[in-house]
């Protein structure tokens, strides 16, 4: 089960310790203890409690409001809310619909950043957080897989290689379907083992001892 605002109390907490309290320490008493029924966050001279396991429709529409008063309070008109949610698609959906009240808020300036992959969900899951994005989406870049000649390139240049190792970085890409995340991931994990290696010029080679498959 998605935790409610997970994402949104991490982004708090984070900017707590980046930049301290004292802007949010200057919001209504209200606003504080509707954050810290979510999550405690010491806030000075505000008693924890706890939070109820059934809310109601306005106790949620009011802990969206209190949380989006907390996130925008180290912003204003002259220094714009620059929000990042990155995989997307494990947020709850009380997370996306605060990111939707945050857009469509004009008191100050917010630029959402929001990345997600329809793989790792059901269809049902994929269609819900398609429409749900599409609510965020006023321009969208699609990110496609490598193709299996950007694989094997991609691999070239980042072994600092002369010539495009193209069997090795066929087996990669059959491996990987392309996804650069995953690329780089199993070519760490090739250096883990000991089946990579880097020469005197700094240039990737493959060890004789261990062979790719052993």
């Amino acid at each position: 089960r998605r935790i409610s605002y997970h994402p949104i109390l991490e982004m708090l907490k984070n900017g707590i310790a980046l930049y301290g309290a004292a802007e949010l320490e200057r919001l209504p008493a209200a606003v504080l203890r509707d954050i810290n029924l979510l999550s405690p966050v010491s806030f000075p001279g505000q008693a924890v409690e706890t939070k109820p396991e059934a809310a109601s429709s306005f106790a949620r529409e009011q802990s969206m409001f209190s949380l989006a008063r907390g996130l925008k309070a180290w912003s204003d008109r002259e220094t714009p809310l620059l929000v990042f949610l990155d995989d997307a698609q494990w947020a709850d959906d009380e997370t996306l619909d605060l990111l939707s009240t945050l857009r469509e808020d004009g008191d100050v300036p917010v630029f959402l950043i929001v990345t997600h992959r329809p793989e790792p969900l059901a269809l049902a899951d994929a269609r819900r957080m398609d429409a749900r994005i599409g609510k965020l989406d006023d321009f969208s870049i699609a990110l496609n897989p490598l193709t299996r000649r950007e694989t094997v390139e991609l691999i070239r240049r980042m072994g600092g290689m002369s010539e495009a190792p193209r069997e090795f970085g066929e087996r990669i890409y059959a491996e990987t379907e392309g996804n650069p995340l995953f690329i780089v991931e199993s070519l760490k994990g090739l250096f883990d083992t000991g089946h990579l290696s880097t020469n005197a010029e700094g240039a990737w080679t493959a060890s004789v001892e261990k062979p790719l498959g052993s």
